[in-house]
C-alpha cells in the first residue's frame, strides 16, 4: 500500500508540474516526493506507536 500511495503522489506532482509548465528535473522531483511520502509514513508509525503505548 505504501508504494501505491507514493507512486500516486509522484504522478499527481508530475501532472501538476506539467499543467503549470514548470520545468524541473523529473528524477530529482520524483525522489524528493517519494522521500517525503516515506517520511510521512515513518512519522505516522511513530506517533501511532506512541499513542498505543500511552493509551493502549
Amino acid at each position: 500500500m505504501r508504494n501505491s500511495v507514493g507512486q500516486q503522489t509522484i504522478w499527481s506532482v508530475d501532472d501538476a508540474l506539467a499543467r503549470h509548465h514548470v520545468n524541473l528535473p523529473k528524477d530529482e522531483i520524483d525522489d524528493s516526493v517519494g522521500q517525503a511520502v516515506n517520511d510521512g509514513w515513518k512519522d505516522a508509525d511513530y506517533h501511532l506507536n506512541r499513542s498505543k503505548v500511552k493509551y493502549g
